[in-house]
């Protein structure tokens, strides 16, 4: 009687079991886990155990159950599984050991060698998740997920036109929204422009709801000149999903194409927290005293300086942390602030302040218009016996004009990678090189050494490397030669802004995309080429051919410096400053 009763608590324990267990299979992620392993997970209490830990989280004990199970039944699922908790408890490596003990088993399988490519992506080997790609395609051709990470693993690797190839073939047997949207910005990056909006506009077709297909729609009509309709595409984007950053950057940016820059800024929001204290948001500052941390990069921090004048006027005591690169010239060009020169993590956090805000809001309150926007010499001065040693140096280089150029951020952050404001290749400015009175000097802030000497093969002319100054941690220096040189021709970079930033510096931007924070020009193009209808690319060797056709007239003047200046300065004041709409 009492092992029959036993019995029947198993039986109904398995029952329930099954009732347990079994469902919830269906509805999981799993891959690999058919119909063969659920009965498994219904028959082996430790699997079942180890399943029900790993829904609930609790790693440990269900890798414990797991290795038990191993020990009675090592299946390829068991392995895959343990992978899957490998990769949840963030330990890759562990995890690509499970999948190769998998593969063991089972080398004839496209989805382990698709789990193991992703896997590979996330320990940042992308050659070899590229390798696993192809051996689950090699197996199963037209496996959708590996023709999808292949396709994003080449382009990871700049292998733009065999990611194209395989994204071509994803999309002649699954075109999906997602697919649609990862080909389009594969060809975004080969500068393809207006056929990568053609497929972001069929995911649009696809889903109607996707705001990531809006989202991308609207930063390719951005790139294309058109911010207005870019604008009404991102406003939807976030009708439909507003818990996208990216999509809030790139609505201000259209906002900023279009001077409505109130809106702009209202669009991202920084804060800081390192007082504790309250967020300065316009309120009279009169016998208070205001902190303002830095935030974002070099090149940004000089650019919001410019409205540290505006910010005196408020009166109160101001205290302002830069990065240490810019202290000596923060000091001396505001010399009624305080002036923290030292890195975000060495803030003194029990100061007592009042109130205290980041230096990228004050735009916020006091550039909301085109108008507010001075027009001046620059706002930075530039130590005056650093502008006299370099001028003496740059006279030893010969006669004629001395151009500073500057070609590349020395970020390669993917976001910047293929965005020609900020990168670009100094093959570009070969047509500077080659005019008669004019020496080319670089301004570069990384290591160019091998690719100078290239230029001097490739174009049989010398950019010159000056020695004696390390352009990206001798700011203070590097101001001081940007006066003495005649001009600063710079991609968007921090280079360009302290260029703009200086006092006595002349700077022209190429492209002319920046917003008017400073004394900065466009280098004009001609009024018959229309760039809307232009590869940036294009447009960016236009703006050069431009800048060394006016450089041209000006070797045959009498004083080529100053009819420079007097050029700038005449853009500047006829508005050619502010970005075309």
């Amino acid at each position: 009687m009492e092992g029959s009763t036993q019995q029947f608590k198993r039986s109904d324990r398995y029952k329930k079991q099954e009732k347990r267990y079994s469902p919830r299979m269906k509805k999981t992620d799993y891959q690999l886990l058919g119909e063969e392993f659920q009965q498994q997970a219904v028959k082996n209490s430790h699997l079942a155990r180890a399943l029900e830990y790993f829904r609930e989280k609790e790693y440990p004990t269900a890798r414990m159950f797991l290795e038990m199970v191993l020990k009675e039944d090592p299946t390829a699922d068991v392995y895959y599984l343990l992978a899957l908790l490998e990769q949840n408890m963030g330990e890759i490596e562990q995890a690509i050991s499970w999948l190769n003990h998998a593969l063991e088993i089972t080398p004839d399988s496209a989805d382990l060698y698709n789990a193991l490519g992703k896997l590979l992506i996330k320990k940042g080997k992308q050659q070899e998740a590229v390798n696993a790609f192809k051996q689950a395609l090699a197996i199963q051709s037209n496996h959708i997920g590996a023709l999808q990470n292949l396709a994003l693993s080449l382009k990871e690797l700049d292998h733009q036109q065999a990611s194209l190839e395989i994204s071509e073939r994803l999309l002649a047997i699954h075109e999906t929204e997602s697919s649609c949207v990862n080909h389009g910005t594969i060809l975004h990056e080969m500068n393809r422009n207006e056929e990568a909006l053609k497929y972001f506009e069929r995911a649009i077709a696809l889903n109607p709801n996707s705001s990531k297909a809006y989202g991308n729609a609207g930063g390719m009509l951005l790139a294309l000149g058109q911010p207005e309709y870019a604008i009404a595409h991102l406003k939807y984007a976030i009708t439909l999903d507003d818990s996208s950053p990216s999509l809030y950057r790139d609505l201000s940016t259209a906002y900023i194409a279009v001077h409505r820059y109130g809106e702009a800024w209202d669009m991202v929001h920084h804060t800081s927290c390192y007082t504790g204290k309250p967020e300065w948001k316009g309120e009279p500052l009169q016998g208070k005293r205001l902190f303002i941390s830095a935030e974002q990069g070099l090149g940004d921090e000089i650019m919001f300086a410019s409205m540290i004048p505006d910010l005196l006027k408020e009166g109160g005591e101001i205290i302002v942390q830069c990065d240490p690169r810019l202290e000596a010239l923060y000091q001396r060009s505001f010399p009624e602030i305080k002036v923290l020169g030292m890195n975000r993590k060495d803030i003194d956090r029990s100061m007592e302040v009042d109130y205290e805000s980041v230096i990228g809001e004050l735009p916020r309150f006091y550039r909301r218009t085109l108008d507010a926007f001075p027009i001046r010499d620059g706002y930075l001065a530039a130590d005056p016996e650093k502008v006299i040693y370099w001028k003496e140096r740059l006279d030893e280089l010969g006669d004629g004009l001395k151009i500073g150029i500057c070609w590349r951020s020395g970020l390669a952050e993917k976001i910047r990678k293929h965005q020609l404001h900020s990168v670009s290749e100094v093959k570009y400015f070969y047509p500077l090189l080659h005019i008669a009175g004019v020496t080319v000097i670089s301004l570069q802030y990384t290591d160019v050494t091998k690719e100078l000497k290239l230029v001097k093969k490739e174009s049989g002319k010398e950019i010159v490397l000056l020695e004696g100054i390390d352009m990206k941690n001798d700011q203070d220096e590097l101001a001081g030669l940007m006066v003495a040189l005649d001009l600063t021709i710079s991609v968007g970079t921090a280079v360009q802004q302290m260029a703009a930033a200086v006092q006595g510096a002349n700077v022209w931007a190429v492209p002319s995309n920046s917003t008017p924070f400073h004394r900065l020009i466009k280098s004009p193009v001609p009024k018959d080429i229309d760039n809307k209808k232009r590869s940036d690319k294009e447009s960016f060797i236009a703006q050069i051919e431009t800048a060394t056709s006016i450089l041209t007239k000006a070797t045959k003047q009498s004083n080529p410096s100053a009819w420079i200046t007097e050029l700038t300065n005449k853009e500047v004041e006829d508005g050619r400053l502010y970005p075309a709409t």
